[in-house]
């Protein structure tokens, strides 16, 4: 069976480097882009198996990403998670719109992501059989 692929839409690029490391370490195929639009145009391409999905980056912030990504509708079921350093509640608010599985804080522990990642994922699966 292939690597399940994650998007991972991050502008600090140190930080979308340690995501993807640490996502490849466990077994899924990170697909590491750095702004908005790579991210739309990586999403419709590779069709990843989950999106997570920075809030405040360039040429397109995590939520508008996200609305044009579920148009497609092999995308529309995709689960996704944002992530941000934005404590408002109004963030918290459009997420849940967004039927996000989660919104992590940043700093956020790795470790704490990945069984998220891994809830999804297997929840999705198990749907699809």
């Amino acid at each position: 069976m292939d690597a399940m692929k994650i998007l991972v839409a991050e502008d600090e690029v140190e930080f979308r480097q340690t995501l993807g490391v640490f996502l490849s370490k466990h077994g899924y195929c990170p697909i590491c882009v750095e702004d908005g639009y790579q991210a739309l145009d990586f999403a419709i391409r590779e069709r990843p198996d989950l999106l997570l999905l920075d809030v405040h980056m360039p040429a397109g912030d995590g939520f508008g990403v996200h609305e044009r990504v579920v148009k497609h509708p092999e995308l529309t079921a995709k689960p996704v998670i944002f992530m941000t350093h934005d404590p408002s509640p109004e963030v918290e608010r459009i997420a849940e719109e967004h039927g996000a599985i989660a919104l992590m804080h940043k700093p956020f522990d790795l470790v704490d992501l990945l069984a998220k990642i891994k809830s999804a994922l297997d929840h999705g699966v198990a749907e699809a059989a």
